[in-house]
C-alpha cells in the first residue's frame, strides 16, 4: 500500500488561488483611500457640529445678527488642524440686525469633483435654527 505524505501540487495551487481571491475581495472592501475620506468626511461634520452649537448661543443670547457674524463672535477658533482641504465658512445674508446666518463645512469628495457639505442656519428674523444637515449625496459617510 503506498501512502500519500503532504499534499500534491494541484492541491497547494487550488488553496493558493482561493486565498488570493479572499484576499482581493478584502482589499476592495477595505478600501484605505476611501477609509481615509470618510474619516475626514467625520471629522469636517464634527467640527461643523460644534461651530453651529457655537452660532446657536450666539443667536439665543443676541438679537442682532450682526453680532454673531464672525467667528470671533460666536467665540469659536477657525478650527484646528481641518482635514487637508476642508473649508470652513460662515456667510451673513445681509448686514441688518434679522439676517440669515450660515455655517458651512466642506470636503473634496475623493476624485476631487464635488464637495462633501455639511451646514446649519441660524434666522435671526424668527429665532429658527436649521440643525446641521448634509448638502447634496457626495459624501461616503450618512
Amino acid at each position: 500500500m503506498i501512502r500519500k505524505n503532504g499534499f500534491t501540487l494541484v492541491e497547494i495551487l487550488v488553496v493558493i488561488t482561493v486565498i488570493g481571491i479572499l484576499a482581493s475581495i478584502l482589499v476592495s472592501l477595505i478600501d484605505p483611500n476611501r477609509q481615509s475620506q470618510r474619516a475626514n468626511e467625520a471629522v469636517v461634520r464634527s467640527m461643523t457640529e460644534t461651530m453651529c452649537y457655537a452660532l446657536k448661543a450666539c443667536g439665543a443670547s443676541e438679537v442682532d445678527a450682526r453680532r454673531c457674524n464672525s467667528w470671533d463672535d460666536i467665540n469659536v477658533t477657525y478650527p484646528p488642524n481641518p482635514p487637508e482641504g476642508s473649508i470652513f465658512t460662515l456667510t451673513e445674508s445681509a448686514a441688518t440686525a434679522d439676517a440669515t446666518i450660515t455655517i458651512s463645512g466642506a470636503i473634496p469628495t475623493l476624485d476631487g469633483s464635488a464637495l462633501c457639505e455639511f451646514q446649519c442656519v441660524y434666522n435671526f428674523s424668527d429665532a429658527t435654527v436649521m440643525d446641521l444637515a448634509q448638502v447634496g449625496t457626495n459624501c461616503i459617510i450618512e
